[in-house]
């Protein structure tokens, strides 16, 4: 199963390296010539690598617009892939190669309106049968000519992904005989089979992508050619703030997004919490040059707006959520914002429709709700905290009876603030990102902020110059996993639905001394892969799901060897050598479920009755002092396979968790992952120097620092 992909699945980490080798390396040195030759020579590269799967244009050209040869493309060079509606739309399927009926005629549409045809998408109904032979067509991969080009030389070094692969055969083979009725039964779609017409002269000619033949047709199309659209996938994010209010807990709308395939393959969006100065009526940025600074600001803090930024607008200011967990429109002294709300009402009225609320409720938690709407599937709603003070066992004794009114604590509300404080990074992907792609977006990001490399290796540290460089020398860790996870996913297995995926960011400030830290959280948000042929082994969603949770800690969180209150697997392999068996769950009435802590246990029920299984040790696993659980959550239905633990986050975190009850509040404490202190220190002095700045600015200025020592051995010039 291994061998057939595994060069394409090195690609990434023999091109990476080599970059953070190179590049990142070179802005910490003084030689700014050096750095110039450098990017002289990515643009020299840039412009000989093939661009065949990111612009049609390129496509189109060595086809030399023949639509005979544009049909010969998109069905050799793509694969056929069975599901429901538009998912990955034209450029998806020219990123990863592979498609519904749909999207490979949407593809094709694309290539022959860049030749200059004018082409339409045209679609019959299919019956079972129809169906079944349509799947027959497409049993080959895609053939070798559509391939990756061969890596480049590997950096020397270690690989750490063959030891992965293995490590993820090992324990699906276990999780397999655990639940050995797991079947993987893939969603068959395409009720509605698409092709494209284009217009030879006065006639419309048929160009099935589907069909060898290139001017042959399948079925007559439905209607009159009018163009029909897909039903498009698409991923709502809505902002609910929650309260605490007369012993309930009520909730309200704060902020909501969608993201559509129609847009782009790849849509990123970053989230951050403006505090709001009440008396002042406008927002305000965090300013601070030590820990303490931070922590003060962050205690004085009763009233926060977000701001969204997802690469089309400046952010959006429109709403406005306090301490006392009503959602506000903003104050009308608020300015510099992109779009700006209603601002009629008075900062503590209510909104349009509400009741106002009683001076005595509380903020309690804030949440990011992620709602999949894909055709012929119920609503899939992820939710995610921003912060959450109560957590499970909490709000499920508040839906049963009056829960008593929470209080807040010096110390909580700069946990809180913390939260808020954070930068929360989500990635939306409608189709897989392949890893020569991934490599080709960071070195245009690097040419693209050429000047302000340029002036940083010369020993400029401008905030806006340091944010410029910082952004063209980003990693972009959420791409980097997508575009990890696609190299090493198994050949079965293909993007059926649209893939979240969530970056935290949170600053760390201690009262009472100058000693600032930062902390990386990561969270697969939604991450369900499909097989890409009818079958009958779970294997491969089972493999996925457990190489998911370890790809994830080496290439976002770029952490070292997890520990047991780390990741789900670790944790198992503490289980095992001290002899605590797995235990297999499927109902919520299982009495082995009362060895497990309150919180683990709340969340495995609200798994079980989602309807997956769970496979969890049989009792807690003592770390530090302190009894951890981990589970296996499997969907019955098709093997998918996600790693959980009982910090409620799914997949792998970097911090271990200490949760206590204060005044009734559930608060969860995190361990720090600390920069290096010369760092720090580094950091600091440009600090005292520039007199201010932002959060922002303060983690480039740390970031710039570390990456500086880890690549060259050496600080960055004062």
């Amino acid at each position: 199963m291994l061998a057939s992909s595994l060069r394409r699945r090195l690609f990434l980490f023999a091109a990476i390296p080599l970059g953070i080798a190179m590049l990142p390396g070179t802005l910490a040195g003084p030689a700014t010539d050096e750095l110039a030759q450098v990017l002289d020579t990515i643009a020299a590269t840039q412009k000989t690598l093939p661009r065949d799967r990111t612009d049609p244009a390129a496509v189109v050209t060595a086809a030399d617009g023949d639509p005979v040869r544009l049909h010969a493309f998109v069905r050799e060079q793509t694969r056929f892939v069975a599901y429901e509606g538009r998912l990955r739309g034209p450029l998806g399927t020219l990123l990863d190669r592979t498609g519904n009926s749909v999207d490979r005629s949407l593809l094709l549409q694309e290539l022959l309106r860049v030749a200059g045809y004018e082409a339409r998408l045209v679609q019959a109904a299919l019956g079972d049968d129809q169906r079944e032979q349509l799947l027959a067509l497409h049993g080959t991969p895609i053939p070798p000519a559509a391939a990756s080009a061969e890596p480049p030389p590997k950096a020397a070094g270690d690989d750490p992904i063959p030891a992965l692969m293995a490590r993820a055969d090992a324990i699906a083979a276990e999780l397999r005989e655990v639940v050995p009725h797991v079947i993987a039964v893939p969603r068959v779609g395409e009720r509605q089979h698409h092709w494209v017409q284009y217009r030879d002269g006065d006639a419309w000619r048929d160009l099935d992508p589907t069909l060898a033949e290139p001017h042959a047709r399948r079925a007559e199309p439905a209607g009159d050619g009018t163009p029909l659209p897909a039903t498009t996938h698409r991923v709502q994010l809505q902002l609910t703030v929650e309260r605490w209010q007369d012993g309930k807990l009520l909730e309200a709308p704060l902020h909501n997004t969608e993201f559509a395939a129609t847009d782009t393959p790849l849509r990123s969006v970053s989230l951050t919490f403006l505090p709001v100065a009440v008396k002042q009526g406008k927002a305000i940025q965090r300013t601070f040059d030590t820990g303490d600074q931070l922590s003060k600001l962050l205690l004085q803090e009763t009233a926060w707006c977000p701001v969204l930024l997802d690469g089309r607008n400046n952010g959006r200011l429109a709403r406005m959520f306090d301490d006392a967990g009503i959602v506000h429109a903003l104050p009308t002294g608020l300015s510099g914002a992109a779009e700006l709300g209603n601002t009629t009402r008075n900062v503590f009225g209510g909104l349009a429709g509400e009741e106002d609320a009683a001076p005595s409720s509380v903020l309690t938690a804030l949440f990011a709700d992620f709602t999949l709407l894909r055709p012929d599937e119920a609503p899939q709603r992820v939710r995610r905290p921003v912060f959450d003070t109560l957590g499970p066992v909490q709000r499920a004794a508040a839906a049963r009876g009056n829960l008593p009114r929470p209080q807040w604590t010096a110390n909580e509300r700069l946990l809180r603030g913390q939260d808020l404080a954070g930068s929360h990074d989500a990635l939306v992907a409608f189709a897989a990102l392949p890893s020569e792609v991934y490599v080709q977006r960071w070195a245009q990001r690097l040419l693209d902020q050429r000047a302000a490399l340029l002036a940083v290796a010369g020993g400029n540290t401008g905030p806006e110059v340091l944010d410029r460089a910082a952004e063209g020398n980003s990693m972009r860790t959420l791409e980097l996993f997508a575009a990890a996870r696609a190299g090493a996913a198994d050949g079965p297995l293909v993007v059926a639905e649209p893939q979240i995926y969530r970056r935290i960011v949170r600053p760390l400030a201690s009262g009472g001394d100058a000693s600032l830290d930062r902390q990386v959280i990561s969270d697969l948000c939604w991450n369900r892969l499909q097989l890409a042929r009818p079958g009958s082994d779970a294997q491969p969603a089972l493999h996925q799901g457990v190489l998911d949770s370890l790809l994830e800690r080496l290439v976002v969180l770029r952490d070292g060897e997890a520990g047991p209150g780390d990741t789900t697997a670790a944790l198992f392999a503490a289980a095992a050598a001290r002899s605590i068996e797995p235990m297999l769950l499927r109902k919520a009435d299982d009495a082995r479920l009362a060895a497990l802590p309150d919180g683990a246990r709340a969340r495995i029920l609200a798994d079980l009755d989602a309807g997956f299984v769970a496979i969890a040790p049989s009792r807690p696993v003592d770390v530090d002092g302190t009894p951890r659980i981990g589970w296996w959550r499997i969907d019955p239905r098709t093997g998918h396979t996600v790693s959980a633990m009982d910090t409620g986050w799914l997949q792998d975190m970097v911090e271990y968790t200490e949760t206590q009850t204060v005044n009734g509040i559930r608060i969860t404490r995190f361990t720090r992952v600390r920069v290096g202190p010369a760092a720090r220190e580094w950091a600091n002095n440009m600090l005292r120097r520039r007199g201010n700045t932002s959060w922002a600015q303060w983690q480039n200025l740390l970031a710039y620092a570390q990456r500086s020592i880890e690549t060259l051995g050496r600080l960055p010039p004062w």
